[in-house]
């Protein structure tokens, strides 16, 4: 159970250097890094899913041999103090992994969200036939809806002042 244990202390220690690197990383992240991350996360997260099982059975084979002893011996006191030190440091692992895919999600997202946006902000060609064409004689009534609505109204209340 020693060696278990302390291979698992070995992995957790490596996993925490790694995932404090991923932090720093993610916190100020591009959308050209962003695979490489995501491909390191995916990475992690199999490593902790396979270390699971080790972590539950050295709790559980730690809860059986405090459960054969004095509970209120210097040994079991301290043997649960490991265990759920352990189990602080588990869950905390699980959290940071999980804390790092949301923010790689949101950074995700918000670089689409940039990217539509410039899309949108790209400036549009307005044809000039279109802007300086005379209304007719007789009032014709334009639908307010979809590109007409945003130049045209304007175009139209000028052109009608004009004509009066």
């Amino acid at each position: 159970m020693e060696d278990e244990e302390f291979k698992f202390n070995g992995w957790i220690l490596d996993i925490d250097s790694r995932l404090t690197e991923l932090e720093k990383l993610t916190s100020n992240v591009d959308s050209q890094e962003i695979p490489g991350l995501m491909q390191s996360l995916h990475g992690i997260e199999r490593e902790v899913e396979f270390k699971y099982n080790t972590y539950a059975t050295i709790a559980t084979n730690g809860h059986k041999i405090i459960d054969s002893m004095d509970q209120a011996s210097a040994a079991a006191v301290e043997m649960e103090r490991k265990i759920e030190k352990l189990t602080e440091v588990w869950d905390l692992t699980v959290h940071r992994v999980k804390n790092i895919g949301v923010a790689l999600t949101t950074a995700i997202r918000v670089l689409a969200h940039e990217k539509r946006e410039e899309k949108v902000e790209a400036p549009v060609e307005v044809k000039p036939e279109i802007l300086i064409e005379e209304p007719s004689e007789e009032p014709q009534e334009q639908p307010e809806t979809g590109a007409d609505s945003v130049v045209c109204p304007e175009v139209r209340r000028l052109f009608r002042m004009k004509n009066r």
